[in-house]
C-alpha cells in the first residue's frame, strides 16, 4: 500500500472516531473510559503488546482490524478523560506502531 494510502487510512479512522465523539457528547467521560487519561497515554510506547495497552487504557471505544501487504493492522480508539479528548493507537501484528492523542481545549 502506498504511504499516502496508509496516512489516509489513519486520518480517515481518526476523523470517524472524532466525529463519533461529537455525536456521543463531544468526548464526555464514558463508562469504562476512566483509564484513558493523559498520564496513561504517555506510558504507551511503540512495541507494546495489545494486552499491555488495554491494561493501561481499558477496553477501546472502537476497534478496526485490517490487513495489508505488511501484515495485520488494528486501530483502536478511546474517548479521553481529564485533559485527553481522544486516543488512537495503531497496532501492527499485535504491537504498537503509532499513537495519537488530542488534548481538550482549556475553557
Amino acid at each position: 500500500m502506498p504511504d499516502f494510502a496508509k496516512d489516509f487510512s489513519v486520518a480517515a479512522f481518526l476523523v470517524l472516531f472524532l466525529l463519533g465523539m461529537c455525536e456521543c457528547g463531544c468526548g464526555d467521560k464514558k463508562q469504562g473510559q476512566e483509564k484513558a487519561t493523559k498520564a496513561n497515554y504517555d506510558k504507551v510506547t511503540v512495541g507494546m503488546s495489545e494486552s499491555e495497552v488495554v491494561d493501561l487504557l481499558g477496553s477501546p471505544s472502537t476497534s478496526i482490524d485490517e490487513t495489508d501487504e505488511n501484515g495485520s493492522v488494528t486501530k483502536m480508539g478511546w474517548y479521553g478523560t481529564e485533559r485527553m479528548g481522544g486516543i488512537m493507537i495503531e497496532l501492527r501484528d499485535g504491537k504498537v506502531a503509532k499513537k495519537m492523542g488530542s488534548e481538550r481545549r482549556k475553557e
